[in-house]
């Protein structure tokens, strides 16, 4: 049996790579799908992997051609031809692959009708490709190098929880994932009891009022996000750092043998347009009314993922993740 070359080793490990990402965000690989070939619309072609999460579908293109005589652009351009036609025709391409896979069709939840599903088409590539061939699919998501590796990063510390995070880089709305679909009353907002601090009380400068509150760690999670220095967003003046496998594996041990909670503060920005404070009557209180005392109110947000910003304290929070152990 002949060694496998180093171009072979490379293309198996970024595929791992891929795999590992959704794997441990909580998606399931469609088996006996991926390089089969068929034919829909007259086009013949293949596809690398299809994975599912409820109603959400991922179709991955993958690809390491080198930069060399335009091998990456030239892949693309030949993908583009199917990946048109997927996306003008999504709706009956899910049927397609219904009929056509019967481990699709096993693997795809029922509940959810084909023009409730979302799917997203992904391309992966090795090497850099550039953002002129990128502009001729603005439908397709890019998943590239570097950030594949920050979202394999993420994923193996916090595993499922780094779903969210995944769901808004593929472009997916809050209220079109999984049973917030069928439910009509999603998106409503949720409220907390707390209290509103003076700049008195906080020492910050005239305008900044600070909101204490207490909030559970799943739904804060469900809708934090933290700008990180290794992220995908383009944003300057970034500063936290990767999550730190092993704090949050002593933190999540801490947690469940002493069977307690952190009592100390973390820092959240919270979305000025999702949120509302509220005094004892329901009024929503005007900065220019609040006086020098610390008032108790009522925090109204939407609900909504990547909405508050977490400052500090993203370890204590990401030790409460959804995770595969006990």
């Amino acid at each position: 049996k002949q060694k496998p070359t180093k171009e072979e080793k490379e293309k198996r490990r970024h595929r791992q790579d891929i795999r590992s990402v959704f794997r441990n965000c909580g998606f399931k690989k469609v088996s006996s799908v991926s390089d089969k070939e068929f034919t829909f619309k007259e086009k013949t072609s293949d596809i690398d992997d299809i994975f599912i999460f409820e109603n959400i579908i991922v179709l991955a293109e993958y690809t390491c051609s080198g930069l060399s005589h335009g091998k990456i652009s030239a892949h693309l351009l030949r993908k583009k031809i199917l990946f048109d036609i997927i996306n003008n025709n999504k709706k009956e391409f899910i049927k397609f692959l219904e009929d056509k896979f019967e481990s699709f069709r096993e693997a795809r939840d029922k509940k959810y009708s084909h023009s409730q599903c979302e799917l997203v088409i992904i391309y992966c590539s090795r090497n850099k490709l550039e953002n002129k061939h990128k502009k001729h699919l603005p439908y397709v998501k890019f998943l590239d190098y570097p950030i594949l590796q920050y979202f394999l990063g993420i994923s193996k510390v916090i595993k499922k929880s780094a779903r969210f995070e995944l769901f808004c880089f593929l472009g997916l709305e809050y209220d079109n994932i999984g049973e917030k679909v069928l439910d009509i009353s999603s998106g409503s907002p949720k409220c907390y009891k707390g209290h509103i601090l003076p700049e008195e009380h906080s020492s910050f400068e005239e305008g900044f009022k600070v909101v204490s509150f207490y909030i559970d760690a799943e739904s804060l999670m469900n809708r934090s996000y933290v700008l990180r220095k290794e992220g995908w967003k383009s944003i300057d003046g970034l500063y936290q750092r990767m999550l730190i496998k092993r704090k949050i594996e002593a933190m999540r041990h801490y947690l469940d043998t002493q069977k307690r909670v952190f009592i100390n503060n973390i820092i959240v920005t919270l979305p000025s347009n999702k949120t509302k404070l509220l005094d004892k009557s329901g009024k929503v209180v005007k900065s220019s009314e609040i006086d020098s005392k610390t008032q108790p109110i009522t925090i109204q947000i939407d609900e909504g993922f990547n909405t508050i910003g977490l400052v500090d304290g993203q370890h204590r929070v990401y030790a409460y993740h959804e995770g595969t152990d006990k």
